[in-house]
């Protein structure tokens, strides 16, 4: 096999391996696969780039959790990535050559310590970008959890239901989000009062248990 079947060989390996990965996650969160940008991204060795906006969005499974927003966690995915890319390019070049150290003259090897350097650089220029950035555009606020509901974060009073709305048994609560921001839980009847007194606005995304995601109060049935 030649160097150059060899290395298409290996790369097409791996994406294909990182696709059915991520499709066989995609599958058992949303029950459909990914958008086929995603895929995409892989079969041309762009996952790195295209797949933290999949992992930032992506919905969450019972008890897992997902802190700071939906910008860090696309940085910190990027980073991991970024890191995975370094790494499988870096084993690559390792398994594709056949050459060893002792057969290498002196400017041959001055050489390949100069690309070392450079391709390290490189890496740590695109970690250091992406984690400059999560840190700055982290919203310690933001908590979401397993059940596809964030949680409301401390800075956000939750809405304080009336003692025979708290006392009622199966009482539904509905819980409210405005630009990412928890707007706290409500019964039903505090929902509709709010909506109608405008606390509650049209743009806003309601949420209650059972639902598979958030959907814009406009669509609320029975307002």
């Amino acid at each position: 096999m030649s160097p150059n079947t060899s290395a298409i060989t290996y790369h097409l390996l791996v994406s294909a391996t990182i696709a059915y990965l991520v499709s066989r996650d995609s599958l058992s969160r949303e029950g459909k696969l990914p958008h086929w940008g995603y895929l995409l991204a892989c079969l041309f060795n762009l996952w790195a780039f295209a797949l933290p906006f999949y992992f930032a969005k992506r919905r969450l499974l019972d008890g897992e959790v997902r802190r700071g927003g939906y910008y860090w966690n696309v940085c910190r995915s990027f980073t991991l990535l970024w890191t995975l890319l370094f790494f499988v390019l870096f084993f690559w070049s390792f398994v594709s050559k056949s050459w060893r150290i002792d057969d290498l003259g002196g400017m041959e090897f001055l050489g390949i310590i100069a690309a070392s350097g450079v391709i390290y650089s490189i890496w740590v220029g695109g970690v250091s970008v992406a984690a400059v950035l999560g840190f700055v555009l982290r919203d310690p606020d933001v908590l979401e959890n397993g059940t596809g509901a964030p949680v409301a974060p401390a800075s956000v009073p939750r809405p304080t239901p009336s003692a025979g709305a708290a006392g009622a048994s199966g009482q539904v609560m509905i819980s409210v989000m405005r630009n990412g921001v928890s707007q706290g839980d409500f019964t039903e009847l505090m929902f509709k009062s709010a909506l109608q007194s405008g606390v509650i606005v049209s743009t806003d995304h309601y949420w209650t248990k059972g639902m598979k995601e958030w959907r814009p109060v406009s669509e609320y049935p029975n307002p």
